[in-house]
């Protein structure tokens, strides 16, 4: 028979284990946290141009430099962009009340993507390049491939619209409803998918859009979005109707008398241009700061053209368009 332990000796044997046990649940709960994201990891690298609230300082005004450059990363660009501007602009909402855009918004939204390529504006993308470099930098060529307005009625809203919240649920399409489209538009007029061709849909004035890709809808968190659909993973950018206080702008000058139609531009330019550098969003050109437009939005550098009401001659015709984000100076820019 083996003799008995003192009881000293078991008291201490039952300190040092729940000592250990503690210890052990102290390293599981901090290991925990430590594998957690934080709140501003999960924040950045967006790939939509967020609501600018009132009284809500623009990101681009705090201060600039090359730690916050763009990060080359494992996916591909658009090395020569072919682009193409969709109108889903039936004559009324879901609910029966009449919708329109303003006089002349699509023709301005075409002008814009048959003007942007071939400019000291595009040309800031030409630093930028794919995967491996071994198709090269992106070029400073882009080329409008067409436009399409489309006046059949909006569908009933898709899930997205009751799930990320709308405003107006009603009168809503949801992410996969708007992906659709595209494929119509693309079938309507014998367009093709694909990586280098980029499909921007722009839906009239009171509809709202939401998408669970983004995480939010156009009346709630975004006045637009780029991704990509499809086997051939064909880029498209949302553009919602971003009309005078839709939280869309900074109150910048509008070059041509045309509020809406201006102010959609600057969004159409974020975009674009992110789809461009980043056409499968966080696969390649992103940073501290988000994507190409992120880390310039709502920043309109000097508007000193055409009377002090554009920052942007392209081709002849004046555009207020955000700044984007150039690694080679470390801020934004409105030209190289």
């Amino acid at each position: 028979m083996s003799p008995k332990r003192p009881r000293t000796f078991k008291l201490a044997i039952a300190i040092v284990s729940l000592s250990l046990l503690v210890v052990a649940l102290v390293a599981t709960v901090s290991i925990t946290k430590a594998a957690a994201p934080t709140p501003a990891a999960a924040s950045l690298n967006r790939f939509y141009i967020p609501k600018n609230a009132p009284g809500k300082v623009p990101q681009a005004v705090h201060p600039q430099s090359t730690r916050n450059n763009l990060r080359h990363g494992s996916g591909p660009v658009i090395h020569t962009a072919t682009l193409y501007a969709i109108y889903w602009e039936p004559s009324h909402l879901q609910s029966g009340a009449a919708t329109s855009v303003s006089s002349g918004y699509n023709a301005l939204q075409n002008q814009f993507l048959s003007d942007v390529g071939g400019t000291s504006f595009y040309n800031i993308m030409t630093q930028y390049y794919d995967v491996n470099n071994a198709a090269g930098h992106i070029q400073n060529s882009a080329t409008f491939g067409g436009s399409w307005v489309d006046t059949s009625a909006y569908p009933a809203h898709g899930s997205d619209c009751n799930t990320q919240g709308s405003a107006n649920p009603t009168n809503c399409i949801s992410d996969s409803q708007m992906q659709a489209e595209i494929t119509k538009a693309m079938t309507t007029n014998g367009w093709t998918g694909g990586g280098s061709h980029l499909f921007a849909l722009f839906t009239s004035r009171g509809e709202d859009t939401c998408s669970n890709i983004v995480g939010g809808c156009s009346s709630n968190v975004y006045c637009g979005f780029h991704y990509y659909y499809g086997s051939s993973s064909t880029p498209y950018a949302i553009m919602p109707y971003n009309g005078s206080g839709q939280g869309c702008d900074a109150g910048q000058a509008t070059p041509n008398n045309n509020t809406d139609a201006d102010y959609e531009i600057s969004t159409l330019s974020h975009e674009t241009f992110e789809a461009v550098t980043d056409p499968q969003p966080n696969r390649n050109w992103t940073g501290p700061l988000g994507e190409i437009g992120d880390a310039c939005g709502y920043n309109y550098g000097s508007i000193s053209l055409d009377g002090g009401k554009a920052n942007e001659s392209l081709h002849g015709h004046f555009y207020t368009t955000q700044q984007e984000w150039s690694n080679a100076i470390g801020n934004c820019a409105q030209t190289r």
